[in-house]
């Protein structure tokens, strides 16, 4: 039997949450079944050599700077590349340059995800937005999101779309007190010390500075506490002279690393910032690693799996939202416990995975 033959749109750049769906997909996926080929405009796609061990093919084609030749490239792609799905992934609607493309290949089914709420949209890219949903919509098959609020974000609040769970490898975040042992170690945290964590790319988005500033009050309730940033980005460097000209003591910044969920044993608490979220993926890693997590308000509610998760308003001082986290630390059993917790609410990717193949399976030509 021929494997079903899917291409994803696209991977990018820097490590961010549609990156690292794919690749735990990919990793979980029936691959006897399924072929996945991804599209980039990057020449360093992120997740692109754990991909590409998994048998992906993935496929450089022109930037969007370049509107014509990329959808020369992106059609010869699909011509050549025998493809029963196309499944595009998008934060918005402004641009809709794929959908060109795929209505002209009209023998193959297409399949929009979205990933994100981005409120924060303005001009130009917040008309095209509001222009071009209802011809995204049209265009595709199947219409998923990864959670209610993102999902009418980019189609709109009066029509109809599926989430689909943001699905992790749950067991690669099951508590182990040897590797938070180990990891505080490597990076010379005292085995007291209270850790707060974060990951995701310097972006604006992502709102790291307010985190930073937050952990400034953080360290004023308790002197022994580490910030953990973990990830790459435009607002990086800026952040790092921020940290150094107010000589805040004990911030880390890991750049971006292969090993989180052991990074997240060595870790107590999850900060996130965010001026805005669809569901994150890293917000339920940290759950499934037993964290105690802490979120701005301004991210999707569907993001609280489990009782461990506290919200905040980045309306509040900087110092009320460091007195709402509880220094304390958890214990293994409990981390392992909300892991479980995680598991049996259907945030395993293995349950994603069986029921996008099953999707996919529906619109075989």
């Amino acid at each position: 039997m021929d494997k079903i033959r899917v291409l994803h749109l696209e991977l990018d750049g820097h490590l961010g949450g549609i990156e690292s769906f794919l690749c735990n997909l990919y990793s979980e996926i029936d691959r006897h079944r399924i072929q996945f080929d991804f599209i980039t405009r990057s020449d360093n796609p992120a997740k692109s050599f754990e991909l590409r061990n998994l048998g992906a093919n993935i496929i450089k084609i022109s930037s969007y700077n370049h509107p014509l030749r990329y959808l020369k490239d992106l059609d010869k792609v699909i011509a050549n590349g025998k493809y029963d799905v196309i499944h595009i992934h998008k934060n918005s609607a402004a641009v809709i340059l794929p959908f060109i493309i795929t209505k002209k290949h009209n023998n193959i089914s297409v399949f929009v995800h979205s990933h994100n709420t981005q409120p924060s949209i303005n001009g130009i890219t917040s008309l095209l937005h509001r222009i071009n949903r209802t011809f995204l919509y049209n265009n595709a098959d199947e219409h998923f999101a990864c959670s209610k609020v993102a999902g009418e974000w980019l189609y709109g609040k009066n029509r109809e779309f599926s989430v689909l769970r943001n699905g992790i490898i749950t067991s690669k975040y099951r508590f182990s007190e040897e590797k938070r042992k180990d990891k505080r170690q490597e990076l010379n945290i005292p085995k007291d010390a209270f850790v707060v964590g974060n990951v995701g790319r310097f972006a604006e988005q992502k709102n790291q500075k307010r985190l930073v500033e937050i952990f400034e009050e953080i360290v004023k309730i308790k002197s022994n506490c580490f910030l953990i940033l973990i990830g790459e980005g435009i607002l990086k460097e800026k952040i790092q002279m921020y940290v150094n000209e107010k000589n805040i003591k004990n911030v880390k910044f890991l750049g971006v690393r292969n090993d989180i969920p052991d990074l997240m044993m060595a870790m107590d608490a999850f900060v996130m910032t965010s001026l805005y979220e669809g569901l994150p993926i890293v917000g339920v890693e940290a759950q499934a690693a037993g964290l105690d997590l802490y979120l701005s308000d301004t991210i999707s509610k569907e993001t609280e799996l489990l009782d461990s998760v506290k919200w905040f308003g980045l309306n509040e001082s900087n110092r009320e939202i460091a007195e709402i986290i509880k220094f304390e630390t958890i214990t293994g059993d409990e981390r392992k416990y909300r892991n479980e917790k995680v598991k049996n609410m259907g945030y395993d990717i293995k349950q994603t995975a069986e029921e996008l193949l099953n999707k996919y399976g529906k619109y075989i030509k």
